[in-house]
Parts: C-alpha cells; sequence; structure tokens
C-alpha cells in the first residue's frame, strides 16, 4: 500500500517537473539563484558556480 501510494506520488511530481523545477541557464540566472539561496538560507554552499 505504501510503496503504491509512493509510486503515485513520485510519478505526479515527475510528470510536472518541468513546471516546478527550473534550472539556471545562463552564468547570470546560477549566480542570482546562488545569491538568493546564500541570503534565504545562510548555506554558502549549495550552488556551485565554475
Amino acid at each position: 500500500m505504501v510503496s503504491r501510494t509512493v509510486d503515485r506520488v513520485v510519478n505526479s511530481i515527475v510528470a510536472q517537473s518541468n513546471e516546478w523545477i527550473k534550472f539556471p541557464t545562463t552564468k547570470h540566472e546560477l549566480m542570482e539563484a546562488k545569491r538568493i539561496w546564500q541570503s534565504m538560507y545562510k548555506f554558502p554552499t549549495a550552488i556551485w558556480s565554475n
């Protein structure tokens, strides 16, 4: 029962992931995401940029 529920939830999330999950595509977007993350969560190395 639990595994079927988890499977349904995961499949629903994956089906919607293109709408919900956005990754930075430019250096500027990456740096902005990093700045926002750091200011909100005080976790300085959660997002790396090369």
